[in-house]
């Protein structure tokens, strides 16, 4: 795959694909980090704090209580074998009423007051054709209301509704695809419904909703991923890895036209750890920033460049330069 890029050369490459609608966002934690909500590991963190509050009276495992207080110092050490754990112990326990009112609490409570930042409006100003997220937040559908983007405004979808996602891909409307789920709409978020590990997304999702896991296949056979969001402080780096490896395990000798690519924008401290893992296995180019203000540059160069067609005129980029 060679060098990786800088976000200078990225815009270079990844702007062409977006005029020519060719390139979706898939969006991390730590793009709503600004707004106040946690990157992922410290939602771990926060979900561990919660459980720890629970009465947990009803459970087949004895002593979750003490696995749960050493699960606080090894968070730090190895958080996805952490979030196994206990998860695992959770599906041994009958939450009470007063315990599934906790966890609700928490979660709306977590969620409820943060207003989308800088970085989720220059995301939904940009023609991506296809937004996904694995966060369960909705300030990137704010982002859009306080914009006035009425083809996304409305159009926001989860693994639960695998027919209208395909309908618009089919269709090639734009739309919001939460990966994990949304906390706060319609039924919730159910505790055993959370995705904390790649173990998480097999049963939840592969396995109940296969036609979410086809529909993703469509996309990532038709359109190159950017994907942002996914830091230095992001454990989950390497389930999303093999979420697309399982979702695009085609290669080139099975199509006449080359296959998309993939784009990671990382920190270079994080460059050295999962640059072979991912240059040699995931079709995927790496975008290295020094500083997260380059995240913003990137955003707002992209947007300036390929702004997205439904945008009302006031929120139009306004000096335009020739490239």
């Amino acid at each position: 795959m060679g060098q990786p890029y800088n976000v200078e050369d990225a815009v270079k490459v990844l702007s062409p694909l977006l005029k020519k609608n060719k390139l979706i966002i898939f969006v991390g934690s730590g793009m709503s980090v600004p707004s106040g909500l946690p990157a992922w590991d410290g939602f771990l963190f926060e979900f561990i704090k919660m459980v720890k509050s629970l009465d947990l009276k009803r459970c087949k495992v004895e002593d979750i209580h003490e696995i749960i207080n050493d699960a606080k110092e090894e968070i730090r050490r190895d958080p996805i074998k952490v979030a196994s754990v206990i998860k695992n112990c959770l599906s041994k326990c009958e939450l009470s009423k007063l315990d599934q009112f906790t966890y609700n609490f928490w979660l709306t409570n977590l969620f409820s007051g943060k207003k989308p930042n800088n970085r989720h409006i220059e995301i939904v100003k940009t023609g991506y054709p296809f937004i996904l997220t694995t966060n369960y937040d909705l300030l990137l559908e704010d982002a859009a209301k306080t914009l006035g983007i009425e083809d996304l405004v409305g159009n926001s979808f989860t693994y639960k509704e695998a027919n209208n996602i395909m309908s618009f891909i089919q269709k090639e409307k734009p739309c919001i695809i939460h990966i994990h789920g949304i906390a706060g709409v319609g039924e919730g978020l159910p505790i055993d419904e959370i995705i904390l590990t790649s173990e998480d997304y097999n049963e939840i999702i592969r396995k109940r909703y296969e036609a979410f896991s086809f529909a993703l296949r469509m996309l990532f056979t038709r359109y190159n991923t950017l994907f942002v969001g996914y830091g230095a402080s992001d454990p989950h780096m390497e389930d999303i890895a093999e979420e697309l490896a399982f979702l695009y395990p085609i290669t080139d000798e099975d199509f006449d036209l080359p296959l998309p690519y993939s784009y990671l924008v990382i920190t270079r401290e994080r460059y050295n750890k999962i640059f072979e893992f991912w240059k040699e296995n995931r079709r995927t180019h790496l975008i290295v920033i020094d500083k997260f203000e380059e995240y913003d540059w990137l955003l707002s160069e992209l947007s300036r460049r390929a702004p997205r067609s439904s945008l009302p005129n006031e929120n139009q980029p306004k000096l335009f330069k020739p490239e």
